[in-house]
């Protein structure tokens, strides 16, 4: 995964503020929003992704740009679906989809989850092949099943 320095930085606070015990807003992986928001937003006290807690992490959000660009940006570089299949580009899309996609309210709906699997994209192994068949297909629950015995195993060390 190729990102900047600054994205590896950013992302590593991101993980370090997710781990934390408490959180300055409560997590839910299942609702995400591109729209742009207001200064407000780290002060509002609702509900937020892995990408949403970013400016409660150290990271910044300009009031303009939307959650999708602040994403983009400031963690891994574009989900946009359309160029990634255009280019052949699908690793972006699966590295961007494995650590913030909303369908891991499915599977690990934890903010600690979101944390391990920032860090295991850090370490540079690759999205396995049971995530792809389940983003593209997250109402299988033969896709479910298979990544929830990978990702005990892989992600966190136990058996499911």
């Amino acid at each position: 995964m190729k990102l900047t320095e600054r994205q590896t930085s950013n992302l590593l606070m991101l993980a370090e503020y997710l781990e934390q015990p408490i959180l300055k807003a409560a997590f839910n992986m299942e609702n995400y929003t591109g729209e742009p928001h207001s200064a407000k937003i780290t002060d509002c006290g609702s509900v937020g992704c892995a990408v949403g807690h970013g400016p409660y992490a150290g990271v910044p959000k300009d009031t303009s740009e939307n959650w999708n660009a602040y994403g983009w940006e400031n963690f891994i570089p574009s989900d946009n679906y359309m160029t990634s299949f255009r280019e052949g580009n699908e690793p972006v899309r699966y590295n961007w989809s494995f650590a913030f996609d909303s369908d891991w309210h499915r599977i690990d709906n934890t903010p600690q989850g979101a944390a391990k699997r920032i860090r295991y994209l850090l370490a540079g192994d690759e999205v396995p092949e049971c995530f792809k068949k389940f983003i593209e297909y997250p109402s299988n629950t033969l896709y479910q099943e298979e990544l929830k015995d990978w990702y005990a195993k892989n992600i966190l060390n136990t058996e499911s």
